[in-house]
């Protein structure tokens, strides 16, 4: 389908499920209202890859929207891919003579293959690659596309408004944090991959439900539920999400001293928990009140 009709696809869809709040139960999500120096930052708990039933969007996410200047996401993911993110994506794939079998034991492919997925298709891509792209592709199995993800969403709202879009990461910082997730220790993570695969579907529809009713709660329960019941895990949750969540919290401290309003949208488990960005933000001096 030629670019420019997906676009306008996304501006109808996103206009539709926006609008459709007069009709149906809105959707409350993890919105909080961050009084700056002169100015408003929102932060909004995202859900990546959804389903059509998060929407419609409660009116206070809209309203948050309509009274920003900039919208700020983790990542534009409707832009075109930069020459370095290119270079990335093809550094995915081993040399020739190579494979996925030279960083993974026999053990592990039969693991995966006894679970129904085939590990052989991939081999051809080291498995910082392989993790993202099979996470994306039982996501789609299961009826959930990044085109009902919060993010993109607001993004096409934004764009068809005039606000201004800001990234907190980028495509590219992204990338190499996944790479420097699974490099180190690849089997370990691909064996975690696959537990997180075994049980996606269930996850997702208590994640989904959790956000529909603003339970922040169950949200961190859920999201964090393997770094409790298996502390070894900790250095995977540091590196997607605790050290990111300083990372952001710098760059939104920004936006507080601006004077200019934000809305900054990131993944909901940035905002739920210890550790958490409205826990640093209230660290620095700042009270994030839930809308």
């Amino acid at each position: 389908m030629h670019r420019r009709s997906c676009r306008r696809i996304l501006v109808f869809l996103a206009a539709f499920l926006f609008l459709a709040g007069q009709a149906f139960a809105a959707s409350k999500g993890l919105l909080w209202e961050v009084p700056g120096k002169g100015c408003t930052v929102w932060l909004l708990g995202s859900i990546h890859v959804a389903d059509a039933s998060l929407y419609p969007l409660a009116p206070a996410i809209g309203n948050a929207l309509a009274s920003s200047e900039f919208l700020v996401v983790e990542a534009d993911i409707t832009a075109a891919l930069s020459p370095e993110a290119a270079k990335l994506m093809l550094k995915a794939q081993y040399p020739a003579g190579q494979s996925l079998h030279i960083d993974l034991s026999d053990k592990t492919f039969r693991a995966f293959k006894e679970q129904g997925f085939d590990l052989e298709k991939y081999k051809g891509f080291r498995p910082w690659f392989v993790l993202m792209h099979m996470g994306q592709e039982k996501l789609g199995e299961l009826g959930f596309d990044p085109a009902y993800g919060v993010d993109l969403q607001l993004i096409t709202l934004a764009r068809q408004q005039g606000k201004q879009l800001k990234e907190l990461e980028g495509i590219v910082q992204q990338l190499k944090q996944l790479q420097a997730i699974a490099d180190p220790d690849p089997e370990r993570y691909m064996s975690y991959m696959l537990t997180d695969l075994a049980s996606l579907e269930q996850d997702m529809h208590t994640l989904l439900d959790a956000w529909k009713r603003g339970d922040a709660m169950q949200l961190e329960t859920q999201l964090f539920r393997d770094l409790k019941q298996h502390p070894e895990t900790r250095p995977f949750f540091d590196a997607m999400f605790f050290e990111r969540d300083k990372t952001m919290a710098v760059k939104i401290l920004d936006y507080l001293a601006s004077g200019h309003n934000h809305l900054v949208v990131v993944g909901s488990g940035h905002l739920v928990g210890p550790g958490s960005i409205v826990e640093l933000l209230e660290n620095s001096g700042y009270h994030p009140v839930r809308r």
